[in-house]
């Protein structure tokens, strides 16, 4: 189920510690922390930073990321809509390595709220070696439209979907 974040009052201890055990599987952590971190762990005050900046992104309605929540309402991934503007938006995604075939799913359901709210265009960037990522975008749907290289990221196949 994806669940909006407008109110943090909807955050727990829980929820907090979910996200820090995610953000610091490796392939989440490899993919999206060790270079901002330095290698550091993901810890309480990345996973409440993260918490508030979701909230932000709601409540000043820049960007929307949405939890991924399971049938028990512990977080098991999330993704996201990274900016407001309709005509093409960025999306992004990560999920518990427990829970493997969700994301596709998570994208599809993603894709629907885009498409109600007006957006035109999604696109998507996965790293080259990153096949899983690939094979969620394509399942969706989007289609390979080039590369592109990505500041302090590398290299990176550019996917999009037209809604």
């Amino acid at each position: 189920m994806l669940v909006s974040s407008e109110n943090d009052a909807k955050f727990s201890k829980i929820d907090i510690e979910k996200i820090i055990d995610i953000c610091n599987q490796k392939p989440v952590y490899e993919m999206l922390f060790r270079k901002k971190l330095e290698g550091k762990a993901y810890g309480e005050e990345q996973a409440k930073n993260f918490l508030s900046w979701i909230v932000e992104g709601w409540r000043e309605q820049k960007f929307f990321v949405f939890l991924i929540r399971n049938s028990e309402g512990n977080i098991i991934g999330a993704v996201d809509i990274k900016s407001n503007d309709l005509s093409r938006a960025e999306i992004g995604y990560w999920a518990d390595e427990n829970h493997a075939g969700i994301m596709s799913n998570a994208v599809t359901k993603l894709i629907e709220i885009a498409r109600n709210a007006g957006y035109k265009i999604l696109f998507a960037t996965a790293r080259l070696d990153n096949k899983r990522s690939q094979n969620v975008l394509l399942r969706s749907n989007f289609l390979v439209v080039g590369e592109i290289e990505k500041p302090n990221v590398g290299k990176r196949l550019l996917f999009e979907l037209k809604l």
